[in-house]
């Protein structure tokens, strides 16, 4: 591992570690953890349109006639968001404001924004050599042509997790939300592919994306060597298994909590107020008077 790919790590660490830290003042049960995250997402927003959108709408109308096919493609594609991680870097922060107090579809995103995300950052931010002199400009905005390549995947990551820690449980209606979005996304995909005649850069959907060497899936391709599109298929299984063993930690984390807090309840009755000794001074303690109150009153404290 390069030392930049260190100092990623470190970084990430960190961030992770203030956000667990800091869990119940970010939480969306206060009004002032739901602002947080709010403002967090239209910032992440602004920052992704002008970092890298703009970029990408920019290069794809100087390089629509390109004799180049795969520039003209690329372009096209990421100015469409027909690739994952920018599509959920554009969805999520939308999701997020957009949501309300308990932000489903956001909940609904988050997994598959996390796994294309921690795919990209551990496949390959931290495995890249970059020079002490560029480091700098390749964390905060990317270098050419990978324009915002590790912070656009980190901020998606980092509210992903951020919704997937204070999220409700996931129902059955979540699970149909899901099904549905990967059902709306790629019919997008295809049409625009089929369309446009986009051949790079789909999400795995084409040929390319698998077998080239500039493919983006070309390191997924080297690991499974299963042939296209199967190896599409084998992969979008595993990503939605994934996605759903992600979901069921998040329910068997919630149920765990609830048991917790019952076990802790038992211990405690809200009716039975406690005996106030003070109130019984004895004024004769010889008396046999005396004796009958203090039988009494063990017996009462003791539950006899």
């Amino acid at each position: 591992m390069s030392t930049s790919g260190i100092i990623l790590l470190i970084f990430m660490f960190v961030m992770f570690t203030i956000l667990f830290s800091f869990k119940n003042k970010l939480s969306w049960e206060k009004k002032s953890g739901r602002i947080i995250i709010d403002v967090f997402a239209i910032l992440a927003f602004i920052y992704f349109v002008a970092a890298r959108w703009a970029w990408n709408i920019k290069g794809c109308i100087e390089n629509i006639d390109s004799p180049f096919k795969q520039l003209r493609d690329i372009n096209l594609s990421k100015s469409l968001l027909l690739d994952l991680c920018p599509l959920m870097a554009f969805l999520m922060p939308i999701f997020i404001v957009s949501g309300g107090k308990k932000k489903t579809w956001a909940k609904v995103v988050a997994p598959v924004t996390i796994i294309g995300a921690a795919v990209t950052i551990f496949g390959q931010c931290i495995f890249q050599d970059i020079s002490a002199d560029q480091f700098i400009e390749y964390f905060f905005i990317g270098i050419v042509p990978n324009r915002m390549y590790f912070m656009m995947h980190f901020l998606s990551m980092f509210m992903a997790v951020w919704v997937l820690m204070e999220c409700d449980r996931f129902c059955i209606k979540d699970h149909f939300r899901t099904f549905m979005f990967y059902c709306v996304w790629i019919m997008y995909i295809t049409l625009c592919s089929r369309l446009l005649d986009i051949e790079w850069n789909v999400t795995g959907l084409v040929e390319n994306d698998w077998i080239s060497p500039n493919g983006e899936y070309h390191v997924v391709y080297n690991l499974f060597k299963l042939p296209f599109p199967y190896i599409t298929i084998f992969w979008y299984t595993v990503v939605l298994v994934v996605n759903y063993l992600m979901t069921l930690c998040k329910n068997v984390s919630i149920l765990r909590i609830k048991h917790k807090d019952s076990k802790n309840e038992e211990f405690k009755d809200p009716d039975k107020k406690p005996i106030d000794f003070t109130r019984y001074v004895p004024i004769n303690p010889d008396d046999a008077q005396y004796y009958q109150w203090s039988d009494e009153m063990y017996n009462k404290a003791h539950g006899y």
